[in-house]
């Protein structure tokens, strides 16, 4: 540290001891007999394993040359209880090392336990055990795997982590895959940081805040100052599992983490950390990405005479989109920043958000005003309500019409369209690049989207029949539709798979597509169940649930649908002659969470045929947990009424 005031400050910290909790007895390297008995943990006797004690410990230290240095400290204890546990064993530490700094990993301790023939034997991680992978210029993997272990070991590791970016102070996650019998983290903070608590998560952790004096001598004088102590603690902590319909389970992990606000040094000013969205859009502005929002339209001379100068803004939209996609692919990877989006242009291959600054710039040459929203997808956590820069990964474009009407465009998926993106960008919090207020964007529900199934069937008298389905499918499952059929090679290869699914040999097979509607016609003969003189016949044929994803008796995450959407499904059955309708169920409309799922069955009948109309709603895609019983109570009558039957019965010859 070059600043006087800076390096008197950094002398006066000292090494920290590694920290135990004066309520926890652990003794690093010291199994009990306790934990040696332990065969299975009794509040989650299906865990393969279990972690026993966990302990980060952040605190700074000097060096002898006057560089402060933030040190982590991570030690854990898992009792494997099933063989399957064994793979906690392999250990992975991730090293984070910007240009210009320095990440060193220090002395790694890390062994199995086992007690064979009433001894304890312990199985160390040597040196030539452990390897490094660099996976790219600032990230490097250093991997291990504790030898010797199996159902009954005992596994301890600990590690210290030195860096010098001592304002990246790091999170602690309390739940993992596995339970946790009792998990700490600890961090020593110098008075001169400022810093914000946040704890996530469902699982309650214990707060404790102190602190203490500090005095140190710096060439024979005095400095004293005061270091911030805060510690957070948690207890029997479940596992925390997936659960159906959940965008990304780990985003609701119990953490702790410590978000730095400001600093001020002995003899300095102080410097603002955190951000608000003016400062994270000024801070872009300043960046490569206000560099290519200033960027010339690369492809204006394809667009000379792309539409008619009497086109619709949506037609206007779809011409450039479409001469887009011809020129460049996406390359599957998402981004904020991009080096060169004219070389990725020229390449033909370039990451998201070259993409979209190509597609802004062409938009804005043809007159719309097209701006940035800046996002994470659904596969990551969500834009933090707190303003940063670390916690926006991609963006779209919204785009103002000459109308005044906004849609929303990417332009990364062959099938892309106005108002249709890919489903793990249709997030609930965007943030549009240039509010500088505390604004969030829902784009869940951009679409009206919906699946219509017509099916039409005449039934013999031996309960056979003759199928001819047709099934459209609007905008968003449209868009769905449309990129599972391009994941086959042919129309002969998904036929093939449909019929696969199906267990029925499928005909007459056609389809009709553009990206906002899908429609697809086949046919395929069917069996109904006969018993003497009756016919027993499915109401509904292909349901739009096979059985209810909801049967778990309590739910920990919250339910979060893909989309906003509507499944109707029309059967018409001529019955054969001579049978007439014995049983036919009635009509039933359900509802949940205030209107948020729907579903109506409607059944008539007209001479000789029966109408069956099924009708789902999903008009809230978003639920917490508390509505968990009530919509699993209505998946459970949804499966009801999906199962039930037509009774036909034959009519007795006068």
């Amino acid at each position: 540290m070059k600043n006087l005031a800076l390096l008197m400050f950094a002398l006066c910290l000292f090494t920290r001891a590694f920290s135990q909790d004066k309520n926890n007895s652990f003794q690093f390297g010291k199994p009990t007999q306790e934990e040696f008995s332990m065969n299975s943990y009794s509040k989650d006797t299906t865990a393969p394993a279990v972690i026993l004690y966990e302990e980060m410990v952040v605190y700074y230290e000097i060096n002898q040359q006057g560089n402060l240095f933030q040190n982590r400290t991570i030690t854990r204890k898992i009792k494997v209880l099933e063989k399957e546990g064994a793979s906690y064993g392999d250990v992975e530490i991730s090293l984070y090392k910007p240009d210009n700094s320095t990440c060193i990993l220090e002395k790694v301790e890390a062994c199995s336990f086992n007690m064979e023939n009433g001894k304890t034997v312990k199985s160390p991680v040597k040196k030539q055990m452990i390897f490094r992978e660099k996976v790219s210029d600032n990230m490097t993997l250093v991997k291990f795997s504790i030898p010797n272990i199996k159902a009954g070991s005992i596994i301890e590791y600990r590690y210290t982590v030195r860096d010098d970016l001592i304002f990246n102070i790091p999170s602690h996650e309390f739940q993992h895959d596995i339970p946790t019998i009792y998990s700490r983290v600890s961090y020593s903070i110098p008075e001169y940081f400022k810093f914000n608590i946040m704890v996530s998560g469902y699982q309650h952790v214990d707060v404790q805040k102190g602190s203490q004096s500090k005095t140190a001598f710096i060439a024979g004088y005095p400095l004293t100052f005061e270091e911030n102590i805060v510690t957070g603690i948690a207890a029997d902590v479940p596992a925390l599992k997936n659960e159906p319909y959940v965008w990304n389970y780990k985003e609701y992990i119990s953490k702790f983490s410590l978000e730095l606000d400001e600093y001020r040094f002995p003899g300095q000013l102080v410097q603002k950390i955190s951000s608000d969205w003016k400062t994270v859009c000024e801070n872009l502005k300043e960046s490569r990405f206000g560099t290519h929002m200033k960027m010339d339209n690369p492809l204006r001379k394809e667009m000379a005479g792309l539409y008619a100068a009497d086109a619709s803004d949506e037609e206007k939209i779809r011409k450039i989109l479409q001469l887009l996609k011809s020129r460049i692919k996406w390359n599957k990877k998402i981004a904020l920043l991009t080096n060169s989006p004219k070389s990725a242009l020229d390449k033909g291959e370039g990451n998201s958000a070259d993409i979209n600054f190509i597609l802004r710039a062409m938009l804005e040459d043809a007159g719309f005003v097209a701006t940035p929203m800046l996002l994470n997808p659904r596969y990551l956590n969500r834009i933090r309500f707190r303003a940063t820069l670390e916690g926006i990964n991609c963006f779209i474009l919204q785009v103002k019409m000459s109308d005044g009407k906004i849609c929303y465009l990417d332009g990364t998926n062959e099938f892309a369209d106005i108002n249709l993106l890919p489903e793990y960008l249709l997030v609930d919090k965007a943030h549009l690049y240039g509010d500088f207020t505390n604004t969030f964007h829902d784009l869940t529900a951009l679409t009206h989207n919906s699946t219509r199934r017509s099916i039409a069937g005449k039934i013999d008298t031996s309960g056979a029949f003759r199928i001819n389905m047709r099934i459209q499918y609007n905008n968003m499952d449209a868009f769905n539709a449309n990129n599972r059929l391009a994941r086959y090679n042919s129309k002969e290869e998904y036929i093939e798979s449909l019929e696969k699914q199906m267990q029925k040999t499928v005909s007459d097979y056609k389809i009709d597509k553009s990206n906002t509607k899908v429609v697809e016609s086949y046919g395929f003969n069917l069996e109904s169940a006969t018993a003497g003189d009756f016919i027993y016949l499915k109401a509904i044929l292909l349901p739009e649930f096979s059985s209810n994803p909801f049967k778990a008796p309590d739910r920990k995450l919250p339910i979060e649908f893909d989309h906003p959407r509507t499944s109707r499904t029309d059967c018409t059955y001529t019955i054969p002659d001579g049978y007439t309708v014995e049983e036919m169920p009635g009509n039933t409309a359900i509802t949940a969470c205030e209107g948020g799922l729907q579903a109506r069955f409607i059944t008539a009948q007209n001479n000789n045929t029966v109408q069956v109309s099924f009708t789902f709603n999903i008009g809230r895609i978003i639920f917490v947990p508390s509505e968990y019983e009530e919509i699993s109570a209505f998946f459970a009558k949804l499966m009801e009424l999906s199962g039930q039957q037509i009774v036909l019965k034959k009519q007795v010859q006068q």
